[in-house]
C-alpha cells in the first residue's frame, strides 16, 4: 500500500501473525523526528487514555540501520474500517458511534501537557541540549515538524517546543516568513490572496500584535496545550466486525501534535457541518419550500438536514 507520506507492507510471520510495517518516503518526511515522535505518541496515548491504537513492535528512526530506512513495524488494526459500515448505519448507530468516539477524544483533551510541540522519548535527547520539555521520566515535548515545512525548515530556533502562547505564535510567523521568502512556486489562493509582500507584511504585522493578544483573557482560555488527532476520517477509525459503534482502533498518528487548543480541537471530516449551519440550540428542519422541490433538490436537502444532525451530536450545539 502507499500513501501520501509512507509506503505500508502487511507482513505475515510462519505463525500466521499479520504485522504492518510503515517506510516512510524521505523525500516528503523530515527525517528521524517524525518516526520518533510518532511511536512515542503512539506508547503515550496507549498508557495514558483508553483510547485503542496498534502496539509497535520494532522501531528504528536511524536511516543507516541495516534496513536502509527508518521504519516502523506494528500490530494491524483489528476490525475493520468504519469507511465499510458507515453507509449501512442507521441514525441511531451513527450516534452512539458518535458518542463513543467523543467519549474518547475527550480523553485527549483532558490530559494535562505543558508546552506546545511534538512528543517524543526522553532519551533521544540529551540532558545538556536545548529546547526538550519534561514531561516525566519517559516522555518530553520537542520539536515540531510538519509535512508542510518539508524539505525546507527554515530557521531551526522555530521548531519549539515553547511553553508559552507567545513565543509559540511568534515562531509561527517566522516559519511563514522564512517560507514565503523563500517559496519559488507560492502562489495566491483564496481566502488569502495577495503578493509575497502582502503576506510578508501582514506575518509582520502579526509579530507586533501577538505579544499583547497571546495575554488576552479569551485566548488563554482556549489555548491550552491539547494532543489531538487531527486528521480523523473514516479510514482512520476501525471498528468492530460485530458491532460499527464500537472504535477497536484509531490509525494515522504521524505529524500529531501538542498545539493550542483552539487549533486543534474540531470536527472529524466525516462530521464537519453543511453549508449553513446554525450554531447553537436549533433543531435542523428540512427547507420551507421542500414539498415544492424536485427530487434531486429534495434528496441533497435531506442530506444537509442530517449532516447537521449529525454534526450537533458531536459537537453538542
Amino acid at each position: 500500500m502507499e500513501g501520501g507520506f509512507n509506503k505500508a507492507l502487511l507482513m505475515t510471520a510462519e505463525n500466521g501473525k499479520e504485522v504492518i510495517t510503515k517506510i516512510p518516503l524521505p523525500q516528503i518526511v523530515p527525517p528521524k523526528y517524525v518516526t520518533a515522535s510518532e511511536v512515542a505518541t503512539l506508547d503515550f496515548v496507549d498508557r495514558y487514555t483508553p483510547i485503542p491504537v496498534c502496539k509497535v513492535l520494532a522501531w528504528s528512526s536511524d536511516a543507516s540501520n541495516p534496513v536502509g530506512s527508518e521504519y516502523i513495524i506494528m500490530e494491524k488494526a483489528q476490525g475493520k474500517q468504519l469507511i465499510e459500515s458507515w453507509g449501512d448505519m442507521d441514525l441511531s448507530r451513527r450516534f452512539k458511534l458518535i458518542q463513543n468516539l467523543a467519549q474518547l477524544e475527550s480523553s485527549l483533551a483532558s490530559l494535562e501537557l505543558p508546552g506546545y510541540g511534538s512528543l517524543y522519548f526522553r532519551d533521544m535527547f540529551d540532558h545538556g541540549s536545548r529546547g526538550p520539555i519534561d514531561m516525566d521520566d519517559t516522555y518530553c515535548i520537542g520539536p515540531y515538524y510538519h509535512e508542510t515545512w518539508f524539505p525546507h525548515f527554515g530557521n531551526q530556533n522555530d521548531a519549539g517546543p515553547w511553553d508559552n502562547l507567545t513565543d509559540f505564535s511568534l515562531s509561527m510567523a517566522n516559519r511563514g516568513i522564512w517560507h514565503v521568502s523563500n517559496s519559488k512556486t507560492l502562489r495566491a489562493c483564496g481566502p488569502h490572496y495577495g503578493s509575497k509582500d502582502d503576506h510578508i507584511q501582514t506575518l509582520k504585522s502579526t509579530q507586533k500584535i501577538m505579544p499583547t493578544l497571546a495575554e488576552h483573557p479569551t485566548l488563554q482560555r482556549f489555548s491550552t496545550p491539547t494532543l489531538w488527532h487531527s486528521d480523523l476520517h473514516l479510514g482512520n477509525i476501525f471498528v468492530s466486525d460485530n458491532d460499527p459503534t464500537a472504535i477497536v482502533s484509531i490509525i494515522d498518528w504521524q505529524y500529531i501534535s501538542i498545539m493550542p487548543s483552539f487549533m486543534q480541537v474540531q470536527w472529524p471530516e466525516f462530521l464537519s457541518p453543511p453549508e449553513n449551519y446554525q450554531v447553537g440550540v436549533v433543531k435542523p428542519e428540512l427547507p420551507a419550500n421542500f414539498y415544492h422541490m424536485d427530487e434531486d433538490e429534495k434528496e441533497y436537502a435531506i442530506s444537509q438536514r442530517d449532516k447537521a444532525i449529525l454534526s450537533k451530536r458531536y459537537g453538542g450545539r
